[in-house]
């Protein structure tokens, strides 16, 4: 069998709690800043205003965040790529774990794993018309997945999973359906 790699770059959108986020930041750089100011006198302030303003754009920053795929051969890597410099490896997991995987509104597929409680979304969160719902079994618990992956990435995918764990999506292409 031959080796299987595909990469892809999910981009989150900002939702309404980033922007309640970025919100509640601002104010309280604000309150602090009035309060050290208050207490320290403008001149004296001012070193600590400058740190305070280096953390409001570190914060900030974090919010802007994009999903990294990797699919080699039956492992699906996932990363978080905070304002795309920094990364961080939010989830790994090999397709024999996964029990089944089926476009997110499709609940037919998914009934008997009520008990996942654990959601992790990796998807851009715009829009779940496009997003996967994959159940993994865990050691202790299972999990649901939100993933958003690309026809690429869904056929690399299929070459691993039988067609009874993995559900794709119906694509209506010159009047003729395609499962």
């Amino acid at each position: 069998m031959a080796d299987v790699f595909k990469e892809q770059i999910i981009k989150k959108a900002e939702t309404t709690k980033d922007k309640i986020k970025k919100v509640i930041y601002v104010s309280v750089f604000i309150i602090l800043s009035i309060l050290t100011i208050a207490a320290l006198g403008a001149k004296s302030a001012f070193p600590i205003i400058i740190v305070y303003s280096l953390l409001l754009y570190y914060f900030i920053r974090r919010l802007n965040i994009e999903y990294e795929y990797t699919f080699t051969n039956g492992t699906l890597d996932i990363d978080i790529i905070y304002n795309q410099s920094s990364r961080k490896k939010a989830a790994s997991f090999e397709f024999d774990d996964v029990l089944v995987m089926a476009p997110y509104n499709q609940n037919e597929y998914f009934k008997g794993y009520e008990g996942y409680k654990k959601v992790r979304d990796f998807s851009s969160g715009e829009n779940y018309s496009k997003a996967y719902l994959a159940i993994v079994k865990g050691e202790k618990f299972g999990i649901k997945l939100i993933l958003e992956p690309n026809n690429e990435m869904i056929e690399a995918m299929n070459l691993i999973l039988t067609p009874r764990r993995l559900h794709k999506k119906s694509i209506i292409n010159d009047g003729l359906i395609k499962k």
